[in-house]
């Protein structure tokens, strides 16, 4: 499998290179606050998001409505949960 493999970070926000690319097997981040996805996230296509940190019911719907396709697991919880 040649697809561009996985990341995991730590930070207060998500870094501009993020932005730059495409495509990602597993992207992991860690907030070391709230968890702050900007919108121009939704074009990367992302096969499993892990997200950690502080996060409100309505930020946490609207990250799930941001990645239709990709498996996102915010502190451990999926959309299924």
């Amino acid at each position: 499998d040649n697809d561009f493999g996985g990341i995991e970070i730590r930070v207060n926000e998500v870094p501009r290179e993020i932005l730059q690319i495409d495509r990602f097997k597993r992207l992991s981040i860690t907030f070391t606050d709230s968890i702050r996805i900007p919108e121009a996230m939704g074009k990367i296509r992302i096969e499993q998001l892990v997200l950690k940190g502080k996060i409100t019911k309505e930020e946490e719907r609207r990250i799930f409505a941001l990645f239709p396709d990709t498996h996102v697991f915010i502190n451990l919880r999926s959309r299924q949960d």
